[in-house]
């Protein structure tokens, strides 16, 4: 429902007293068949129920109908629309007959049993309606806007997708809380196999202290799970919340910051923390919604500017491209960010392009100008590498570094040491009074009020990993704001549903269909500081349609020697592919791990060739070993110590390496086909995890996968697309 912004409390509703059940979950624990699987297609002639249209057929209708969505040509697709709604209402009528079938079945074992079967009561809980003011402003922005959308013009296309962000944040959140309170039901073996949790803690002992804290250190076996430092673990049998104070891969340890007094009880597992609190960021995009009902889409301030993608306000003709020709990107960025009028700057970031540099050139140009900037991001440890990449400049330059705050608490591990920590308090003071230069803090402290109009401009690190509606709800604490990242990297996590458009982040909604910022759009970084030319190549007609370039010197980026090749089976420069054949494998290979380990070993000692020409040793650390799961982490660490590799091996999930670069990346897969793809295609075949996997190499990257991960069954165009990216590295590798 909330994909369609309609019908969305009602549905909750109905989640919430329990009326849906699932037939599917009924008949697998309630049902032996003899079929081959208990889809209801296959269950159909159990209950005797006739399909009126013929399904291969269907199947042929539906592919079509897949495509006629992506190319929006669906209006006009009638017959295959007819074919469509004929199979959807088989499915609804099947439904409705496998229910029927199932009560004749309850009837007649209670009949056998001579006793009623007990039925769950459905829960009455009071209905939760939308906000009454958010209602009101929706209607209002809506009012007299065509119903079809092509027909309407960019303001009240503005309008629209504004009507439906102003409750991205709450419908953002829902899954999340479903999710939430289903994981607090489940016991510390069941929750083994969540990704969103950690099952099977044991031990607890003191590890370190922390001014009036300890940390404690539980160890768990090999799972999915997404915990990091500085997140918040609950115990889901006490509620009792915990800080982590860090992850170890290797050897499957999760420490947690206690107080000193707390004597237990300790976790047999984890769940990750409920949502945050989103309300502050709710009222501002309320506040723009009244706004816009008052004034219109004026598009002369950052927000509305940025709802109608309109071309950054340089004060020069908006005919021509925002950088002019020969002008080196970082001169352009410096002369647009100090030349903008109420409006922003988008720069897109390729992998190892210099984008925090840029930023904080920016940054120091502003301030020496006597403007006060605002930096942000999706989390502490953005806003920390964009501080520490301002302070570092500012010292290589031999300038003054910035009179920097941070809003931080002490024991941040993230709370930068050439920044202050303050409260909400003391930075809105410290801006008041001139003390400071910069301050920086997440999304939370740019949306509260006092905060509204505090700084000249506000730099968003990783934008292509915020939420749009994050974005505009931030956008009056600046009087301009620059939204730096890419997103064909790492793409903003979001587990709700939302209308179109609605769902992208910053980026994504400025570039639109384009893999790269349009040049009248913004700014793209066009030149790697990092990549090889034969591995730029791949990046760069993969992922930016061949825009990106190399700057001179990284073609002496090489793996040297002959002992090298003798050793791993791989060497040189660019991109590799090395099969490996496994069948059943999800998401961890022990086969792939003992390839990983004899490339690692083969390499580590060697030999490399850096961009000035200088031969050096290739340390354990100057490999990353990079996979999409981390229970493959630990399978490779067994398999790296068991093969006699030296310590210091870095290996982790792409989040883990994003910003990060070695001589050598290697990109482990685990899984053996799509089929056996535990979080599906769209997980696996992401082409952004790809693109972050491959590009942290300098001079090699190695793909280590199974064959069969290339020969996917693509049903849908959009599984085609995502299948591409790694078709296109084994066409373009040296195997």
């Amino acid at each position: 429902m909330g994909r369609f912004a309609t019908r969305e409390d009602e549905v909750d509703d109905l989640f919430r007293r329990g009326v849906f059940v699932d037939l599917y979950r009924v008949v697998r624990q309630g049902v032996r068949a003899g079929v081959e699987s208990y889809s209801i297609k296959r269950l159909e002639p159990l209950f005797d129920y006739t399909r009126q249209m013929d399904l291969r057929q269907a199947t042929e209708h539906l592919i079509a109908f897949e495509a006629a969505l992506d190319d929006q040509t669906a209006r006009d697709a009638g017959d295959t629309k007819r074919v469509v709604a004929a199979y959807n209402e088989d499915d609804c009528r099947a439904t409705l007959a496998l229910r029927d079938w199932l009560e004749q079945l309850r009837a007649e074992l209670a009949a056998r049993l001579g006793a009623d079967l007990p039925r769950p009561a459905a829960v009455a809980e009071p209905e939760v309606t939308e906000n009454p003011e958010l209602t009101r402003i929706r209607s209002a922005l809506l009012a007299g806007l065509p119903a079809d959308g092509s027909a309407r013009t960019e303001e009240q296309k503005a309008r629209a997708l504004l009507a439906d962000l102003l409750d991205w944040h709450r419908r953002d959140a829902k899954p999340e809380w479903w999710r939430y309170f289903h994981v607090r039901t489940l016991s510390a073996a069941e929750l083994i196999d969540e990704p969103d949790a950690l099952g099977g803690l044991t031990g607890g002992d003191v590890v370190d202290q922390v001014k009036k804290s300890v940390v404690r250190r539980f160890s768990f076996p090999p799972q999915e799970y997404r915990f990091k430092r500085g997140d918040n673990a609950v115990d889901p049998g006490s509620g009792r919340g915990f800080s982590v104070w860090g992850v170890d891969d290797e050897h499957g340890t999760i420490d947690l910051k206690v107080g000193r007094d707390y004597a237990g009880p300790w976790p047999a597992s984890l769940v990750e923390d409920s949502p945050v609190n989103t309300k502050e960021l709710a009222a501002r995009l309320r506040d723009l919604g009244e706004r816009v009902v008052r004034e219109g889409v004026t598009g002369r301030d950052a927000g509305t500017a940025l709802l109608l993608r309109l071309r950054p306000d340089d004060g020069r003709s908006s005919t021509r491209p925002l950088r002019d020709d020969g002008e080196p990107v970082t001169d352009a960025a410096i002369r647009l960010v100090l030349a903008l009028r109420n409006s922003y700057l988008p720069i897109q970031g390729p992998p190892g392009a210099g984008k925090t540099f840029t930023a904080a050139a920016q940054i120091l140009e502003l301030i020496k100008a006597g403007r006060t900037v605002g930096i942000t991001g999706p989390s502490h440890a953005v806003i920390h590498n964009v501080i520490g990449k301002v302070t570092e400049r500012a010292s290589e330059l031999g300038i003054t570094r910035p009179r920097i705050a941070q809003r931080a608490d002490k024991d941040n591990p993230y709370l930068h040491p050439d920044a202050a920590g303050l409260k909400h308090g003391q930075l809105e003071i410290g801006l008041q009074d001139g003390d400071l230069d910069i301050a920086a803090g997440t999304a939370w402290l740019w949306a509260c009020a006092p905060f509204q109009g505090s700084v000249d401009t506000l730099f968003v690190d990783e934008a292509g990993q915020m939420p749009l509606a994050t974005i505009l709800a931030i956008a009056g604490a600046a009087r301009n704001i620059v939204l730096v990242g890419d997103p064909q990297q790492l793409a903003q996590p979001s587990q709700g549903a939302h209308p179109p458009g609605a769902g992208a982040s910053a980026l994504e909604h400025i570039l639109g269909d384009h893999r790269t910022v349009p040049p009248d759009a913004g700014l793209l970084l066009d030149r790697t500081w990092r990549m090889h030319p034969r591995l730029c190549r791949y990046t760069s007609e993969t992922f930016y349609d061949g825009k990106l370039t190399w700057v001179d010197g990284l073609e002496r980026q090489e793996i040297l020697g002959e002992d090298a090749l003798r050793g791993s089976g791989v060497g040189g420069s660019g991109l590799r592919v090395v099969e490996v054949t496994h069948e059943g494998n999800t998401n961890a290979s022990p086969e792939e791990a003992a390839e990983v380990a004899r490339l690692v070993c083969g390499l580590v000692g060697q030999e490399w060739r850096d961009k000035d020409g200088v031969r050096r040793v290739i340390g354990a650390g100057e490999v990353l070993v990079v996979t999409p799961y981390n229970a493959h982490i630990r399978a490779i660490e067994d398999a790296l110590a068991q093969a006699g590799c030296p310590g210091g091996v870095m290996v982790g999930t792409v989040d883990k390496f994003q910003g990060r670069e070695a001589p050598v990346a290697i990109y482990s897969m685990a899984t053996s086909s799509a089929d056996d793809a535990p979080r599906g295609l769209e997980f696996l075949y992401d082409p952004h995890r790809l693109n972050v996997a491959t590009s942290r190499a300098r001079a090699l990257a190695v793909v280590v996968a199974s064959t069969d991960l290339i020969r996917v069954a693509c049903k849908t165009p959009r599984q085609m697309y995502l299948a591409n990216a790694l078709c296109r590295a084994w066409e373009s590798a040296s195997i």
